[in-house]
């Protein structure tokens, strides 16, 4: 998985090269990086509640914004195998 978005071009380009290696070897990947929805946040009330810093989730964050996105490509990835 990916953190969600945050301005930093760094971490931007190594989330390309593994997006390249996802594809070469098969591996799933839950990009919070690239998700609309997740990216939205950045910046506002909701998003300061709930991440650290720019890569770190809080308590809240992991729990009420990362775990429903884990459970949903999870399940949808079980079920493809």
């Amino acid at each position: 998985y990916t953190g969600t978005y945050f301005e930093n071009q760094e971490y931007g380009n190594m989330l390309r090269a593994l997006g390249e290696i996802g594809i070469k070897w098969g591996i799933g990947i839950l990009d919070l990086w690239n998700d609309e929805e997740m990216a939205a946040l950045y910046g506002t009330e909701p998003y300061q509640r709930y991440m650290g810093d720019g890569i770190h989730p809080l308590r809240e964050g992991y729990v009420s914004w990362w775990t429903p996105k884990f459970e949903q490509y999870l399940s949808e990835f079980v079920r493809k195998r």
